[in-house]
């Protein structure tokens, strides 16, 4: 891209931009997406990035003079637009994305349900039997059916948990009758655990559609990582005349972006045979 040169004393006009915002939206994703093949994943926070490109596009967008400055560096409106476009993107495939964590995205929507309906019953039986073991002043039974254990929402978690609470059943019958806890509620736990066993061994078949969504997160962060690289360089260049502006224009990027490296610290003196340094 060449600039025009204005008059005597006046910065040269930046010459327009041959591209669409949509073009350089799928230049930079035609490099996520490459760096993804090579398995590559994003190094900055997907959140951060798309702040930043917003941040950047409201400058650009309020700053006439810091725009055309640098639009004769390259980091034309119609960059920072195709930018834009790419954290839009993204940010909808984000929300889009299944919130639960720890495998439950891998479930149909059914099987989800029924594990989370699953979480539900061994929380109120460890509930029920803590409340009893206290009131008794046995707590040590109760923890060897599990009550107070962590119980992170997952299949095999819930799963064996459910395995815990049963196989600690036979001999603490006098504790779970003190809760409330009947053979009714016994036989759906031990439904519970077999069919979660069933759900845990079907649950692959959505490993790859998990993938996909990993890799085009992957390569839209990528994209905005690439747009964010071009950015710090050009903008540096476009404001190294004005430290202020280039300070601004630096802040609005991601911070481990400009973060520097501080120098090693020089090794230290061998120590002599009296442990002072040699």
């Amino acid at each position: 891209m060449t600039a025009r040169t204005g008059g005597r004393g006046q910065a040269a006009e930046p010459a327009p931009d041959p591209k669409t915002p949509q073009q350089h939206r799928d230049e930079l994703l035609a490099k996520g997406n490459a760096a993804v093949a090579t398995g590559a994943r994003p190094s900055l926070d997907l959140d951060e990035l798309i702040k930043s490109v917003r941040a950047i596009e409201d400058e650009i967008r309020k700053d006439a003079t810091l725009a055309a400055a640098a639009a004769r560096r390259g980091m034309t409106a119609a960059l920072v637009a195709g930018a834009g476009l790419l954290a839009d993107e993204l940010e909808r495939v984000k929300n889009a994305a299944p919130p639960t964590l720890h495998g439950l995205e891998l479930l149909s929507p059914a099987d989800r349900t029924f594990v989370l309906e699953a979480l539900g019953l061994v929380t109120d039986l460890r509930k029920s039997v803590g409340d009893a073991a206290r009131e008794l002043g046995t707590p040590d039974a109760a923890h060897l059916l599990g009550v107070g254990a962590k119980l992170p929402r997952s299949v095999p978690s819930v799963r064996r948990a459910l395995h815990t609470f049963r196989a600690g059943a036979p001999d603490r019958l006098a504790l779970l009758t003190h809760a409330g806890v009947i053979p009714e509620d016994l036989a759906e736990v031990e439904a519970l655990e077999t069919k979660l066993k069933a759900v845990e061994k079907g649950k692959g078949q959505r490993a790859d559609e998990r993938d996909e969504l990993s890799e085009t997160l992957s390569a839209l962060g990528i994209a905005l990582e690439h747009f964010v690289t071009l950015y710090r360089a050009r903008m540096r260049m476009a404001t190294r005349k004005d430290p202020k502006k280039m300070v601004d224009a630096l802040s609005l990027l991601p911070r481990r972006t400009e973060r520097r490296q501080r120098p090693a610290a020089p090794p230290a003196p061998e120590a002599g045979q009296d442990g002072k340094p040699a």
